[in-house]
């Protein structure tokens, strides 16, 4: 299979399954995991069963804030 039909095959199929809900269903899942994975780091830092008190990501483009969250 060429490149060009390999391409077209993936658009008629991304073109299809968003058509049905499911790229859509994909990122709200990810997004729902995230949100999941965020609250429950938050609650262990903030109840003591995680130390993040010398805790600083060493690349300031890494660093994350929640001040906007």
């Amino acid at each position: 299979m060429s490149l060009h039909k390999e391409i077209t095959f993936e658009t008629e199929i991304c073109h299809h399954l968003a058509a049905n809900g499911w790229l859509d269903a994909e990122a709200q899942r990810a997004g729902d995991l995230f949100q999941d994975n965020r609250t429950t780091l938050i609650s262990a830092a903030v109840t003591g069963q995680i130390d993040v008190r010398n805790s600083v990501a060493s690349d300031p483009a890494k660093r994350v804030s929640f001040a906007n969250a």
